[in-house]
């Protein structure tokens, strides 16, 4: 075992491979880093040699972390493999995730401790996969039992003749199960796993009956966790892999919240808004009732942040946007687009007086006095309305025109809702 790990750090800005030499340093790591912004020379360079552990961001001026990630695995190597992702990334991490990376870490949050507790996790893992795979192509190539590899690897393994009898059980499969093998050996499979779901249950007939090797993720109810269940035809029956992958799912949706969600408010960004309304003009469609846009941005929010400080602002923000919430109806949207904008659908609305009262109620809410420490002091909304069908009939310009009506309310004197009809109309 060398004395110092071998690291290639991909990266093209020379600030964040400086920042990782110096977190590597104060985690007292002893490690070789070379350096490199070139996913070609990167290729190579991995190709050439054995590193421990390899750090990839995701833009490089070549390629991206992602095409990259992809050759590598492609080309069989199984180094472990780091993202670093940046803010607004996350949505990217999760794809390099499922691609073959084996873990992330947010630049963000960088320092000599998250970067060794990351790099601990990492070789753990690569080491668990290594072992995993080592013992799963023992077992496709022989084609037979390996009791001692069997017994120590993580996953669950059972084993299932051509009748549906128990042929073999591991101990994790046993602690999976919650029974006792020398009870289950022979006996018939579903008389023991009354509990499975359906979808591994169909994955494990599919495989006996079709001889197909198969592989599907699914929530075990009964356990709380998420399973990978891995079959493969075997000469007098299947084999079946239980793995939990519950951490892994647990990662996915952090950074899936993360990549749709606002980080201050935890109100959904633009892009779940987007998502939102162009599925709620495709719902209105088919009933007779109108679907609303309100443009909503606070008046004079900039003198908070100038004259109390950011801090004090995004406290701000926080309060406004439960305000915003408490206003609303269920099925209703309540989106942050950056700063003090927000945005409000309002789905299935009968008339439009509905929407311009459900208007003037978030003025006069976002407009009670607000209390942060000891000081108390006021804000204020001004509010753009644009309705479907009336003004448009797609998300970007149900949105453009609540900007415009949105300014149009400011001009008048703020504190109040404006409707683009109204400015429309001759």
């Amino acid at each position: 075992m060398r004395d110092k790990l071998k690291i290639l750090l991909i990266d093209d800005d020379p600030f964040d491979r400086i920042a990782v030499h110096r977190h590597f340093k104060a985690a007292q790591i002893p490690a070789d880093i070379e350096d490199t912004d070139s996913a070609l020379d990167a290729l190579e360079a991995i190709r050439l040699n054995t590193f421990d552990c390899v750090f990839i961001d995701y833009l490089l001026p070549d390629s991206d972390g992602l095409s990259l990630l992809k050759n590598i695995r492609t080309a069989g190597i199984l180094t472990p493999i780091i993202v670093l992702t940046g803010y607004g990334d996350e949505r990217l991490a999760v794809d390099m995730i499922q691609a073959g990376a084996t873990d992330y870490l947010a630049k963000a949050q960088l320092s000599g401790q998250t970067l060794s507790h990351c790099l601990q996790r990492a070789m753990r893992l690569h080491n668990a996969e290594m072992k995993r795979r080592q013992a799963e192509d023992e077992l496709i190539r022989l084609n037979k039992l390996v009791i001692d590899i069997l017994e120590s690897i993580s996953d669950a393994f059972f084993a299932i003749d051509t009748h549906w009898h128990f042929t073999y059980i591991n101990k994790q499969a046993e602690a999976l199960f919650r029974g006792k093998r020398e009870k289950m050996i022979g006996r018939n499979v579903w008389e023991q796993l009354s509990e499975i779901p359906a979808l591994f249950r169909d994955v494990i007939t599919k495989s006996m009956e079709k001889r197909l090797a198969l592989r599907v993720e699914g929530h075990y109810p009964s356990l709380n966790n998420w399973l990978e269940l891995r079959a493969y035809p075997g000469y007098d029956g299947i084999s079946v892999y239980f793995q939990d992958i519950t951490e892994r799912k647990k990662t996915e949706a952090q950074l899936n919240f993360m990549a749709n969600h606002d980080h201050l408010t935890d109100l959904p960004n633009r892009n779940l808004l987007m998502d939102r309304l162009a599925q709620s003009v495709s719902r209105v469609h088919w009933h007779d009732r109108l679907l609303a846009v309100l443009f909503c941005d606070l008046d004079g929010f900039k003198k908070v942040n100038d004259e109390l400080g950011h801090s004090v602002g995004d406290s701000l923000l926080k309060l406004i946007a439960e305000r915003y919430l408490a206003c609303l109806r269920p099925g209703d949207t309540v989106a942050r687009l950056g700063g003090d904008e927000f945005i409000v659908v309002l789905n299935d609305v009968a008339e439009v007086e509905d929407v311009i009262e459900m208007a003037n109620k978030i003025v006069k809410t976002i407009s009670m006095p607000v209390t942060l420490g000891n000081q108390v002091f006021s804000v204020t909304v001004s509010i753009g309305i644009s309705i479907f069908p009336t003004d448009a009939e797609d998300p970007e310009t149900l949105l453009r025109f609540a900007d415009i009506a949105m300014y149009e309310a400011k001009q008048r004197g703020k504190n109040q809702c404006s409707c683009y009809f109204n400015l429309a109309a001759p």
